[in-house]
Parts: structure tokens; sequence; C-alpha cells
């Protein structure tokens, strides 16, 4: 009716305990360095974009205190506000843009070289490159927002008077 489960059952008679692995321990030692590898590219690639956005946020926000009397005599002869946050705006979105193309420009030859590294991904996966873009561009696009903001919001007076 019922049998007995014995120590041993299910195990090839003769061989040794000590040679006998459960599955998923094999299956964890055998992809534990891909995993590592994964998880650092994250981290390093979260890590180069958080540099970046900071970077490019401190470009764009000096360019802007610089150009402050430019801003605030632009507000002062007529021009609105919504203006200069779209002029600061189209200005970081051209560094993105630029940076975007000449990255890519270079990525190309570099990708046949890292593409073992990418479990499923092709050397010239166009989702992902796509992806990464427009990651980008929307980081540039909110880095450069501060100081679009703070262009709009310059006081015409204050402005002109320091001049």
């Amino acid at each position: 009716m019922c049998q007995a489960r014995t120590p041993n059952a299910g195990v090839i008679p003769g061989l040794h305990r000590s040679f006998v692995r459960m599955w998923d321990g094999a299956v964890r030692r055998r992809t534990a360095h891909p995993i590592l590898l994964a998880l650092l590219s994250s981290l390093f690639g979260a890590l180069a974009l958080v540099l970046a956005a900071v970077g490019l946020y401190g470009v764009i926000a000096f360019a802007v205190a610089r150009r402050q009397g430019e801003f605030g005599l632009r507000l002062a002869l007529g021009a609105t506000p919504g203006a200069l946050k779209g002029q600061v705006l189209r200005e970081g979105f051209v560094l993105a843009i630029t940076g975007v193309a000449i990255g890519a420009a270079l990525a190309v030859p570099l990708i046949r070289l890292l593409s073992h590294l990418w479990f499923g991904v092709g050397a010239f996966h166009v989702l992902a490159l796509g992806g990464v873009a427009t990651v980008l561009i929307a980081t540039a696009m909110g880095a450069s927002y501060l100081p679009a903001r703070r262009a709009a919001h310059v006081d015409p007076i204050v402005t002109l008077r320091g001049d």
C-alpha cells in the first residue's frame, strides 16, 4: 500500500551521499556570478545617471545664474515667464539630445564587446537603446526644470537696479 520512504530513496545505488546535491543549490551557485554582474552593472548605471543629472543641473543652474540680468531685462521688456522657462528647457533638451547622440555613436562599437554580459539582449537591441535614450533625456529635462523655473521668476526691478 504505502511504501515507507527511506533516506536513500531516489538516489542512485552505490553513489556516496556527498556527491548528491540539491538542484536549486546547484542552480544558485551557477547563476551567482551573472546575477552579481547584473546587480553591480545596475548599481553603477544608476550612480552614473545620478551623477549625470547632478552635473547637468549644475551646468544649467550656473548658466541661468550668469544670465540673470538678461532674463530680468527680457521680463522688463515684456517677455513672459513661460517663454523664459521654455527657452531654458529647450537649451537643456539640446544638451541632452547632443549628449545622447554622441553617447550612441560611441556606444555602438562598445556594445559588441559587452554583449556577452547581457542575457537575451542582442548586440543592437533597439528597444534597450531607445529606453536608455529616453531615460537620459527625461533625466536631463528633470535636471533643467528647477533652473528654468528660477529663470522665469527673476524680479526685473531687482535685476535692473543691480546693473
